[in-house]
């Protein structure tokens, strides 16, 4: 057994571990706490946070941390340098080197729709987000060359990115803000309150592409002869699931 192999399966287990927390973080807030806060008195509410954020966010710098870590090294693991990135005949050219280079940093196009008013409006957002996943997926397999699971492989890293990006940047920073105010017997900043609620609710929807490329990049069907196959199953289960969490989460 080489070093490579050992490196190899332990990433892959802390990075499914860890994803398995991360997602599991984020649907607990959707679906259990973003319902019950508004229901409870006043005191109860900031005494609940005060005690609960500051451990939340130690774990979820941990978890996320891991997560990101571990994949980017079986990314470069499996794909850059292991073979499966490109179809027989197709190497990298500045359209690969500029696909990969738009996955990490789609957070930046992403936010500044969800800091406008679209980011309020799940349909507007999810529109333009299916958009985007129609060229991203088109490129990288017909413009590219990409293998349909390094396609797969690399949509997950774009969502991903924003997942982590979103907690990172908007979501605990908004959240030690409003610990803050009520520490010091202050009411939150509304504006905090809001992008909170909305970044973890988009983190929660993000979430379910992200577990479809994970799996579905090992698998031949559905999509891998077509990008009309897997964006049709991929949008019908993102609303299908969506509208779940949304009754859930009421």
């Amino acid at each position: 057994m080489e070093a490579r192999d050992v490196v190899n399966a332990m990433a892959r287990w802390l990075h499914v571990f860890g994803g398995v927390l991360w997602i599991g973080f984020m649907m607990y807030f959707v679906i259990i706490m973003k319902p019950m806060m508004p229901t409870l008195d006043p005191p109860v509410r900031a005494g609940l946070m005060t005690a609960l954020t500051p451990r939340m966010t130690k774990w979820m710098r941990g978890i996320v941390g891991v997560t990101v870590l571990t994949g980017l090294m079986l990314l470069g693991i499996v794909y850059h340098s292991g073979g499966l990135m490109f179809e027989t005949g197709t190497t990298w050219s500045a359209s690969s080197i500029i696909l990969v280079v738009l996955a990490f940093a789609m957070f930046g196009p992403y936010d500044l729709v969800a800091r406008s008013g679209a980011g309020r409006n799940g349909w507007i957002l999810g529109s333009v987000a299916l958009l985007v996943i129609m060229g991203m997926q088109y490129a990288m397999t017909d413009i590219a060359g990409m293998t349909y699971r390094a396609a797969m492989i690399h949509l997950g890293v774009m969502f991903a990115m924003i997942l982590a990006a979103n907690g990172f940047m908007r979501m605990i920073p908004a959240q030690r803000r409003m610990l803050e105010a009520m520490t010091a017997g202050k009411a939150p900043d509304p504006a905090d309150v809001e992008q909170a609620q909305i970044r973890a609710e988009h983190n929660a929807y993000l979430a379910l592409p992200v577990v479809w490329t994970m799996l579905n990049q090992h698998t031949v069907v559905p999509g891998a002869s077509s990008s009309l196959w897997f964006l049709g199953i991929l949008a019908f289960s993102t609303v299908v699931v969506s509208w779940t969490l949304r009754q859930t989460s009421k």
